[in-house]
């Protein structure tokens, strides 16, 4: 009788390395390669990227003539491209079998989920300490001319949104983990 073991685990290795290189990619450059198409799209100028504490962020100067719509657009387009293609894999997941791919979506997703967490946390960190810091949340704030109580508030609410999101994507994935 032949042992599998030793090819299960490099099977599982394949996965581990696909799965976080993939989401490393995502997460460290792509969202905000996004973002910057979006700035891009909508007309903006001096459009470069730039390499910060934890990841590559878009810089872009908006037009002055830009709708709110469109600009509130360019400045959440990395945190909701994220959340989408968190949302994405956690549905693929549910129609794919256990193996390599299924478990390299699992890695993507959870480095997706650290993303978005880590971002959100170090934005609130940011506004807490200094709010007029030039973030994408801080951008969003002065957009709709929201200031005192109202941001905080406003801050609190998405805050424990995006938490709730990822509690209930993270409930939804755990069943595909342990899955043989």
């Amino acid at each position: 009788m032949k042992d599998n073991k030793p090819k299960k685990k490099t099977r599982n290795l394949h996965a581990v390395v696909i799965g976080t290189i993939s989401g490393l990619i995502a997460a460290v450059f792509l969202f905000e390669f996004i973002q910057l198409l979006a700035a891009y799209f909508v007309g903006s100028f001096n459009l470069g990227m730039a390499f910060g504490p934890v990841t590559f962020y878009a810089e872009y100067t908006l037009p002055q003539d830009i709708s709110v719509f469109f600009a509130s657009f360019v400045h959440a387009s990395a945190m909701l491209v994220c959340i989408i293609t968190t949302d994405l894999i956690t549905r693929i997941l549910a129609k794919t079998k256990p193996g390599l791919f299924r478990y390299s979506l699992i890695f993507v997703f959870l480095i997706n989920t650290g993303y978005l967490m880590i971002k959100m946390f170090y934005f609130t960190l940011l506004f807490i300490l200094n709010d007029k810091l030039n973030t994408d949340w801080n951008n969003l704030m002065a957009l709709y001319d929201l200031s005192g109580l109202l941001k905080v508030m406003l801050t609190v609410v998405v805050l424990v949104m995006m938490v709730s999101f990822v509690g209930v994507a993270t409930g939804k994935i755990k069943k595909y983990i342990n899955a043989q």
